[in-house]
C-alpha cells in the first residue's frame, strides 16, 4: 500500500516529541497507524523520519518536517500536513 494512502486520513493525531540538544525523538499515533520519530532540530524547525507501522503490519520509513511559532506548529508526515496546537 503506497505511503499516501497511510496517512490521507483525517481524524485524531497523538504527537509526543522530546528533544535534547539538537536531537528530537517521540511517537506519532494516528488513524490505523503509529510511528516512532527520529529527526533534528533545523534553522527552519525540525527534519527527519518517522518509522510507521499501518494497522500493526506493515512497516516503512516516511520523511517529516515541522515548522514552530509560539504554540502551534505545522507538522508535515509522508504528503499529510496537520496543524498542531501545545497543550501545557
Amino acid at each position: 500500500m503506497p505511503c499516501h494512502e497511510c496517512f490521507g486520513r483525517s481524524g485524531p493525531v497523538h504527537l509526543v516529541l522530546e528533544q535534547n540538544g539538537k536531537d528530537v525523538t517521540g511517537t506519532l499515533v494516528g488513524s490505523n497507524y503509529r510511528g516512532t520519530i527520529n529527526a533534528k532540530v533545523t534553522e527552519k524547525g525540525i527534519n527527519g523520519s518517522c518509522m510507521c507501522t499501518l494497522r500493526g503490519v506493515q512497516s516503512f520509513s516516511v520523511s517529516i518536517e515541522a515548522s514552530v511559532a509560539g504554540n502551534d506548529m505545522v507538522f508535515r508526515v509522508s504528503d499529510a500536513t496537520m496543524n498542531l496546537s501545545r497543550k501545557p
